[in-house]
């Protein structure tokens, strides 16, 4: 579960250049090229999705970025959102929801949760993810982001992706709980949500550690049943 922290900054120069080229170039991330062993992660978007193409796009590159050097694909099996039609070795589900501020998730330190999985008996976890979207602008925009819609929309996205990809992290490592740093923390502040950056977001070691455990069992129950 991952938990935001109150924080405000405005852009420097060099950050609100950078979000503007990004912006009006348009461009998407080249596409990633799968290596021998990689994992095959599908996450289906349930509906209804963010209105926002360009909050989509941008979630989905930046979830990609973040798993990529761990060897992680995360394909998007969402008509008219992806469309990957290729047999994943693990299936997620994404919901998008806007809970009343009564009804606000929190995490173990109090704040309001931006994202959270269920987790059962044995650290099973859920294969279902829900996102707070209500919430995650709201962080985005109390880190005074400010600019053409363009922009707000590509910032969101990102800072949106990040919440996804440490969601998605609970699942593969099958964690409960949070580490001291990187992308499994209990919390990120403004400026680690919409930074260009994402030196904040990699796995420490004993989370990697975990995960190439955990997904030496992941992959090899689901290609031995795609086998038989």
């Amino acid at each position: 579960m991952l938990q935001g922290m109150s924080y405000r900054t405005l852009l420097t120069t060099a950050m609100a250049v950078g979000f503007l080229a990004e912006a009006a170039s348009g461009h998407a991330a080249p596409p990633a090229t799968e290596r021998p062993g990689s994992v095959r992660v599908a996450v289906a978007l349930a509906p209804p999705v963010p209105d926002s193409p360009r909050q989509i796009r941008a979630m989905m590159e930046e979830a990609e970025a973040i798993w990529r050097p761990y060897d992680v694909r995360l394909t998007w099996p969402t008509p008219g959102i992806g469309g990957s039609t290729e047999r994943p070795d693990v299936r997620l589900q994404v919901k998008f929801v806007h809970p009343a501020p009564s009804r606000q998730p929190l995490g173990t330190s109090g704040r309001p949760s931006l994202g959270t999985i269920q987790f059962f008996e044995g650290d099973r976890p859920d294969d279902t993810i829900l996102l707070l979207a209500n919430e995650i602008t709201r962080r985005v925009l109390s880190a005074g982001i400010y600019g053409p819609p363009a922009v707000v929309d590509d910032v969101i996205g990102r800072a949106t992706g990040r919440v996804l990809a440490h969601e998605i992290g609970h699942y593969l490592l099958a964690l409960r709980a949070h580490t001291r740093g990187g992308l499994m923390r209990s919390s990120f502040g403004g400026q680690e949500l919409v930074a260009l950056d994402r030196h904040a977001l990699r796995l420490d070691e004993g989370a990697l550690l975990r995960l190439r455990a955990r997904l030496a069992d992941v992959t090899f129950v689901a290609r031995a049943q795609a086998r038989n």
